[in-house]
């Protein structure tokens, strides 16, 4: 798969006698020429939720005006529920989710999110339900464990530096991870194909039965009018259309549906060479 980034966004928000990973990082990779050839560089330092959220803001907007392809790395704390900002606000995953999903839409399923702080892979537990809608993110480096400042201010200059260098994603990783010798701790890169894919299988278990089913068919609705408001389109037409695609026989139809819409290639056909996901796949143990 192709994944391809323009500007790197640091985001810091660390408590006070924190190790400043997000600083660190910034100064390692600012001056050096190939990076300024190959990408811009921002860093943001954050001290609380209403800074956070005034700043997604303007990403937002700069990722929609500019055609930024991004990458977010964030660098703060993190638990089960969510992240946690130097003024110890807790920001759960799910409204976490919402903002990945607005600047992955104007970037075409472009957008990588770095989550430099403990327990960040608590965020696939959040996503379980988000097959109707767009996908958060084209890919994801995250823990699922606790890790030391050390492990990450050493890390990432290294995952960053191996790019630079040409190397592919799984060479970084091995970089990333060198001082993380416990491997069930170690960071990992997860693409939103194979989310898609564990998500899809989510909704076969779960959702067996006509009332659950239904559930489903009404929040696919709801976000097919709010990803085409500017569309004019018969509403009982497409109702009837998912209607019988989300039939038990029809799966594979319905699979299709969701996956055009979760990984976007109706923005961008050439997302489905990058994601060539396939049914099959999903009913595979």
């Amino acid at each position: 798969m192709d994944y391809f980034f323009d500007k790197l966004y640091i985001i810091q928000s660390l408590r006070p006698g924190d190790l400043k990973t997000g600083e660190a990082l910034y100064d390692n990779l600012c001056y050096k020429d190939e990076v300024s050839e190959l990408f811009d560089i921002e860093i943001q330092i954050i001290k609380n939720k209403e800074g956070l959220l005034k700043y997604f803001e303007i990403l937002e907007y700069e990722i929609a005006t500019e055609g930024i392809m991004p990458l977010l790395q964030l660098e703060m704390h993190g638990d089960e529920t969510g992240i946690q900002l130097s003024s110890l606000e807790i920001i759960c995953w799910s409204e976490i989710i919402e903002y990945f999903e607005r600047f992955n839409i104007p970037s075409r399923n472009n957008l990588i999110v770095s989550l430099a702080l403990c327990n960040g892979g608590h965020i696939l537990s959040a996503l379980k339900h988000h097959i109707t809608k767009r996908a958060p993110f084209a890919a994801l480096i995250y823990t699922f464990e606790e890790v030391t400042n050390i492990e990450i201010y050493e890390g990432f200059p290294k995952f960053y530096n191996s790019l630079l260098e040409g190397e592919d994603v799984s060479v970084a990783l091995k970089q990333l991870n060198i001082l993380i010798e416990d491997e069930t701790k170690q960071f990992s890169w997860i693409s939103c194909a194979f989310l898609l894919k564990e998500s899809f299988k989510y909704y076969l278990a779960e959702y067996s039965s006509s009332k659950t089913r239904n559930e489903v068919l009404n929040k696919s609705l709801d976000n097919f009018r709010e990803y085409n408001s500017g569309i004019d389109f018969n509403v009982n037409f497409v109702r009837k259309v998912f209607k019988e695609k989300i039939k038990p026989e029809n799966q594979g139809d319905f699979f299709e549906i969701v996956k055009t819409q979760y990984l976007m290639l109706d923005l961008d056909p050439s997302n489905r060479k990058r994601f060539p996901i396939k049914f099959d796949e999903v009913l595979k143990t």
